[in-house]
């Protein structure tokens, strides 16, 4: 009896787990979240995004 409440705990936490695996490809587009603040300053978050462009090309 134990031992299904452990994998019942178990399966919650993996299920939390894939919840946060999932938020973490969300967290990609969270990084292109900074354009819905476009409206409010366009110019600022562009540069932001050519430099990060540039970044990310020096990277590669």
């Amino acid at each position: 009896m134990v031992d299904t409440g452990n994998t019942g705990n178990t399966g919650d936490n993996n299920a939390s787990n894939e919840d946060m695996a999932q938020v973490q490809p969300m967290g990609v587009p969270e990084q292109t979240g900074p354009p819905p603040r476009v409206p409010r300053t366009h110019k600022p978050n562009l540069i932001d995004a050519l430099k990060s462009l540039s970044f990310t090309n020096k990277l590669i």
